[in-house]
């Protein structure tokens, strides 16, 4: 058996089905939470249902009844406000689809959101003597010093500058890798 995960969205507090009797509220979550990623919620009979959601048959048939009529209160009249349609093995959660739709787009965009932000701190670049290495805004350091040598093209540089340089660099990714 593969387990499922279904997500319920806030907005649940503020429907018409918040405003039904407890029996109600928990044969529907009930419904969500044995869902597939169709919205199919398997149950061959109300026993079935009235036993998961442990609530009493006559309440469970009378929130059943309640789901598959239509609601005037319902936030969107899709389906003309019915919640559930029996179908062959079970319920169909009718706006299943729609909500599955909107979880998967969240998801995607956060996805993107992450990609984008690693891309982004990977292309942060600074040249070092010919070398080019990642680095943070706080690992950047600052190798100019006061003397006028430092003002001239590194190709210009005498050879005891250079291994100067070569070796702060060297301190310096050390330091990053550690």
């Amino acid at each position: 058996m593969r387990y499922m995960y279904n997500k319920i969205f806030t907005k649940i507090l503020d429907s018409s089905i918040w405003l039904a009797p407890d029996p109600h509220r928990i044969v529907w979550i009930t419904l969500i939470a044995a869902m597939d990623r169709h919205g199919i919620a398997q149950f061959a009979c109300p026993e079935n249902l009235a036993s998961r959601a442990r609530v009493s048959l006559k309440e469970t048939k009378k929130a059943i009844e309640s789901f598959e009529s239509p609601d005037p209160y319902a936030p969107t009249q899709e389906f003309e406000g019915r919640r559930i349609e029996r179908i062959d093995g079970g319920w169909l959660v009718l706006n299943a689809e729609k909500y599955r739709n909107i979880v998967t787009a969240a998801v995607a965009a956060e996805k993107t959101r992450e990609r984008v932000r690693k891309h982004r701190e990977a292309k942060r670049v600074t040249e070092c003597n010919g070398l080019k290495r990642s680095v943070t805004p706080s690992e950047h350091i600052n190798i100019k010093s006061s003397d006028s040598e430092d003002q001239r093209p590194l190709k210009m540089a005498s050879k005891e500058r250079i291994e100067e340089l070569r070796r702060r660099v060297a301190g310096v990714v050390k330091h990053v890798k550690e």
